[in-house]
């Protein structure tokens, strides 16, 4: 089943604009943020930050959604992602391009990455989201190389 639109843009406003690291220390706008993931995740969602070399780090649930996120950007003093409205859908999945940039804690250099995240769906729900720092790796995750 393709996933429809009003699903798209309720996945786009799981990301804020803005700083992503100023965003999580507000606890009631990221709360509002995982209260919406809770509604369109299934019961057993799976998290998977994936890094160079088929690196993953794993998670599971709406906690692990906030762990993971809180792991990845602890190294960093600054982080944004800016959605490209470009996505690649296929049947149960869909793969939205960003492009990320971050600056170290302690550097002025910011490093970016021309990403992607997979959603998985089960039913209509989301039961997997996949953090791709390499576009090509995950469109061949999602089938859809």
């Amino acid at each position: 089943m393709p996933v429809d639109v009003e699903t798209l843009l309720a996945i786009e406003s799981l990301f804020p604009e803005g700083d992503m690291i100023e965003a999580i220390a507000q606890p009631d706008a990221f709360g509002s943020r995982l209260a919406l993931l809770r509604e369109l995740a299934t019961d057993d969602l799976e998290i998977a930050m994936v890094g160079p070399g088929g690196f993953t780090g794993s998670f599971g649930g709406i906690e692990g959604f906030e762990s993971a996120w809180r792991d990845w950007l602890a190294p960093f003093a600054s982080y944004s992602i800016e959605q490209d409205r470009d996505y690649r859908l296929g049947d149960d999945v869909g793969v939205f391009f960003a492009r990320q940039v971050g600056t170290p804690k302690g550097g002025s250099n910011p490093i970016e990455h021309q990403a992607a995240s997979v959603f998985f769906f089960r039913d209509g729900k989301i039961r997997r989201i996949e953090f791709h720092l390499d576009r090509a790796a995950a469109l061949r995750s999602a089938g859809l190389e």
